[in-house]
């Protein structure tokens, strides 16, 4: 080999992860015994090579260590590979046996027989070494073969992992690993030959050496081994490899002993808990895996020598910690005697407070300065000594006079100015001109921190001067921009702090009234302080010293809700609250004005607040009120005629909801209603019909309500009955007690008879909403209206023919409700004049039946001629139409049957087939009528003669015998379906 190649090889050794040391470093037995072996099978390496300085060296000093580790080292070729007899399990006893061989003489063998099995594939051969190792744990190591076994299974474990265990690998490999960490774990077990107690190390010798070796082992397999060992081993085992794999410094492996935090077995748990701690250093166990796993996030990626360091060095400062716990304990014990002293309700011992306050300690007097802020701020109650609370003011401002002006003490300095600032009273009048002036002086020249601290101070000092000084020191702010906002929001809670001494809006008359009203609007309008609106706005909102709102401030607040550069909800804001200048002098109309003009707003939220807004039109006590309430009604007949916006629609429609039901007001608000409606066309366009619903609501609420009385409701119920609102059309008749203009349809007086038969008549077209399949009887409400409706035909009859509502559908109802109110007779004259075409009660009707309305009169004939107990007229009336499809004709059908069955059995029979095949088999009742259908044709004949058509009635039952056998079948009609097929 040439001498560079010569010099690679050994720099590819030198730093290789598992290569030996340079000279100079620590060479350990094991990395020399490797770089022998290396320096063996290298054939063609030349003793007489020339090597570089640092190669040259390495080989005088390697050359003696490699000869000594060629005489202490058992050869591999002296059992070599292609010498193994093919019997394993023969030659794995063999070794065995020389294992066993006692005596010094025999110690070359043993070593030898340990190489051998550890160069075996097979697991059952290394099991012969683990269980030598498994012996010395339990104390019983014969001849020194467990040290051997261990020394000789480090050195392998240095060897690529392909050379390891004779090239075993995957499950091979992984099986007989796990049984070396196993046995060697054994080491740990509680009261074995290794631990005395779970914090101490394993014994010497053999307990260190198990340690290294299990350190040659990569995490990953170690990690593998004792989720492989742990579920299946013994208590003992488990409590073994938990302390084995924390005592391996490797924080890798917690999170695999923290799986066993929450088990359900207490001795794993208490075990794996016991090795974190071990692991981690922690002074107390984790009791939970969540626990650890905050711990791990926070500290999992130091290494186990950082953390060891860590916690030495934290144990190193006992001392250092009992200090600065006895130091907080002395600061909370001050902080919470000012509590106590403050939070009384009277009396407060100022002297006190003052001693504890101003000590020495600096920490003790920033706690007590903050305690008293806090307190400051919330207001204290009256005190009994206001010389000992003025004493203790100026002791403040001494101890603030002779703290230097240094930044690091900006802090101290600005709470020990605010706290004796809070102390003073406007009233003393000589030490509130001195704390004013330290106050301004601080805001002029202080920093940001001293500068809010002195306007918090200023809180308790209201007067228009400070107000004034205040107003224009923010206008200099707003100047300097957002890098003084926290000063600005400061300057703006002084100026509206409403805790006594509470600060005041200006009056009218005050000087800084203007220059307070445009600090507000630049705050408002100027985009970059759009954070503090909201504040502006709380400002804008407070009260003069006469509790009165400033009116220069309306002007404002609409200026804002006009200005369309704002965002919307801002502007909101601002309509909502310029409600609280509606009825101060010379402002509602304004007020009033503002909302209408800003329904036409672009943006819908601001549209939607005016709308509601309007509401409070009604509310007004001003004389003016009725113009506003009209000129609003007109304004939103506009507007919800165009308005596409849903939520803002029905604002505007609540809005008109309630001025229509002023007084006066109803018929205007119909009106416009109708002329909405006219607007949007008949029928109403499918992208217009969510105007429908929120209008006929409204206009039902104007119409019902008291105020809509001298008829102005009647315009209110063409739309109700043209739209099919029943019950919104009864309701509005029932409130105005329309049945009662029945009396007045034939007054003299043209007007009131005019309005009375239109009332009535809209009682009759209310009842033709009716559904058909809900009968008159079907509840007490329905035969009240019944009543009303047979009342109301009554009435009309008295007038001349011209004047009566006469058409199909209302001769119909009539008979319908006569016949609910038992008039049988009326109804089967009626009936039977208007089918034949002539009058029987009245003059003859000028339109004809259709010929589904003429069915429907015969069938209410035939239960007028039943009600009269004529069921063969009822049953011929019946017979001679088409009653198909008719529910009500076909139950009439079944009970006509009945009362002819025993006078004319053949006619039942008809009417019973008919009533049958009309029916669906879904149809509930159609059992019943299967069932008296089937009863009348298995009735035997007159003399007893065979019907030959029994067995097609029996073959019918038998088709619908599902039915009979239902759950909701009634039993009677079961056993009744049971008897006639066992009859038949």
């Amino acid at each position: 080999m040439s001498c560079s190649g010569a010099r690679g090889s050994l720099a590819a050794a030198a730093w290789h992860p598992q290569g030996v040391l340079f000279p100079g470093d620590f060479l350990q037995r094991d990395q020399v015994l490797r770089m022998a072996n290396r320096l063996q099978s290298t054939q063609r390496l030349s003793a007489c090579a020339v090597l570089s300085g640092l190669a040259a060296a390495w080989l005088c000093l390697a050359a003696p260590l490699v000869a000594q580790a060629n005489q202490d080292r058992v050869p591999q070729d002296r059992v070599p590979q292609d010498r193994v007899p093919q019997d394993n399990a023969q030659e794995i006893e063999r070794l065995r046996g020389q294992l066993s061989a006692a005596g010094a003489d025999h110690r070359d063998a043993r070593a030898a027989a340990v190489v051998r099995l550890l160069r075996m594939p097979q697991p059952a051969a290394h099991r012969v070494l683990q269980q030598v190792v498994e012996g010395a744990a339990g104390g019983k190591d014969v001849e020194g073969l467990a040290v051997a076994v261990l020394e000789a299974l480090q050195q392998h474990l240095l060897e690529l992992p392909s050379g390891q265990f004779g090239g075993a690998a995957g499950d091979v490999r992984r099986e007989i690993l796990t049984g070396y960490i196993g046995a060697c774990a054994l080491f740990w077990a509680p009261g074995g030959s290794g631990a005395a107690t779970a914090s101490e190390l394993p014994q010497e010798p053999l307990g260190p050496l198990a340690r290294r070796t299990l350190q040659r082992c990569s995490t990953r397999e170690i990690a593998e081994a004792v989720r492989a060992l742990v579920p299946t081993g013994g208590p003992v085992l488990r409590a073994a490899l938990l302390r084995c794999a924390a005592d391996l410094q490797q924080l890798a492996l917690a999170p695999v002993l923290a799986e066993y935090l929450d088990d359900r077995d207490p001795e794993l748990r208490g075990a794996a808990a016991q090795a974190l701690r071990i692991l981690t250093f922690q002074g107390d166990e984790f009791p939970s895996r969540a626990q650890f796993t905050a711990w791990f996030e926070r500290l999992g990626d130091l290494r186990y020598v950082d953390l060891a360091e860590r916690v030495a060095r934290e144990a190193a400062q006992p001392r250092k910690r009992e200090l600065e716990e006895l130091q907080r304990v002395r600061v909370e014990a001050a902080r919470d005697f000012v509590r106590a002293c403050t939070a009384r309700r009277s009396g407060i011992d100022w002297v006190e407070v003052q001693a504890r306050t101003l000590s020495d300690d600096a920490k003790i007097l920033d706690a007590c300065l903050e305690q008293l802020q806090q307190a400051l701020l919330a207001g204290l109650p009256a005190e009994d000594s206001p010389a000992a609370r003025q004493a203790f003011c100026r002791a403040l401002l001494q101890r603030w006079r002779s703290i230097p002006n240094d930044p690091a003490l900006q802090g101290r300095r600005s709470l020990l100015l605010e706290v004796a600032a809070g102390l003073g009273r406007a009233e003393e009048a000589e030490l509130a001109a001195e704390l004013t002036s330290l106050l301004f002086a601080q805001i002029e020249s202080g920093t940001v921190e001293e500068q809010a601290a002195a306007l918090r101070g200023l809180r308790r000092y209201p007067t228009v001067d400070a107000r004034t000084r205040v107003v224009r020191f923010c206008q200099q702010l707003l100047a300097q921009g957002l890098a003084r906002r926290p000063v600005l929001e400061a300057a703006l809670a002084t100026l509206g702090s409403s805790k006594a001494p509470r600060w005041c809006a200006p009056s009218e008359a005050d000087p800084d009234r203007a220059d307070w009203l445009e600090l507000v609007r630049s705050l408002c309008l100027i985009p970059e302080w759009a954070p503090l609106r909201d504040s502006a706005m709380q400002l804008l909102l407070t009260l003069d010293a006469r509790e009165q709102r400033l009116g220069g401030a309306f002007g404002l607040l609409l200026e804002l809700a006009r200005e369309v550069r704002l965002e919307a909800r801002f502007r909101c804001s601002c309509l909502i609250q310029m409600q609280g200048w509606r009825e101060q002098t010379g402002q509602a109309e304004a007020w009033v004005r503002a909302m209408q003009d800003l329904l036409d707003d672009p943006e819908p939220e601001v549209r939607q607040v005016a709308a509601e807004s309007l509401v409070r039109v009604v509310d007004s006590v001003d004389p003016r009120r009725p113009g506003w309430v009209a000129a609003t009604i007109q304004l939103l007949r506009d507007h919800l005629a165009r308005e596409g916006h849903p939520a803002v629609f029905r604002a505007m429609a609540e809005a008109l909801q309630v001025c229509g039901r002023e007084p006066a007001m109803a018929e205007r608000a119909i009106t416009a209603i109708h002329a909405i409606f006219g607007d949007l066309g008949e029928p109403v366009p499918a992208e217009q019909q969510f105007r429908v619903e929120p209008l006929l609501g409204t206009l039902a609420t104007i119409a019902s309500d008291a105020r809509a009385d001298r008829g102005q409701w009647l315009g209110a119920c063409r739309l109700l009955h043209q739209f099919g609102k029943r019950q919104s059309l009864c309701l509005l008749l029932q409130n105005h007690s329309a049945i009662d203009l029945a009396r007045e349809v034939g007054s003299s007086d043209a007007l009131l008879a005019e309005r009375a038969r239109e009332a009535v008549g809209w009682v009759l077209r209310a009842a033709l909403l009716k559904p058909p399949r809900e009968p008159w009887t079907a509840s007490e409400e329905l035969l009240r209206e019944a009543r009303d409706v047979r009342t109301a035909f009554t009435a009309f009859d008295g007038l001349d023919e011209a004047l009566r509502p006469d058409d199909p559908a209302l001769r119909l109802l009539r008979l319908e409700v006569d016949l609910a109110g038992g008039k049988f007779q009326d109804v089967a004259q009626r009936a039977t004049g208007w089918l034949s075409g002539r009058a029987v009660v009245n003059p003859a009707p000028r339109a004809q039946f259709s010929v589904e309305q003429r069915e429907r009169a015969r069938v209410l004939l035939a239960e007028a001629w039943l009600g009269l107990n004529r069921p063969e007229l009822a049953a011929r009336d019946l017979l001679e139409g088409n009653l198909d499809g008719d529910g009500r004709a076909t139950d009439l059908l079944g009970r006509l049957g009945k009362a002819l069955l025993a006078s004319d059995p053949a006619t039942a029979l008809v009417l019973f087939e008919r009533s049958l095949r009309a029916t669906p088999a879904e149809d509930p009742a159609f059992r019943g009528r299967l069932l008296d259908w089937a009863s009348v044709r298995l009735r035997p004949a007159p003399g007893g003669t065979p019907d030959p058509g029994r067995a097609a009635v029996l073959d019918e039952l038998a088709r619908y015998a599902v039915l009979f056998d239902a759950q909701d079948c009634p039993p009677e009609q079961r056993a009744l379906f049971l008897e006639l097929r066992k009859g038949g």
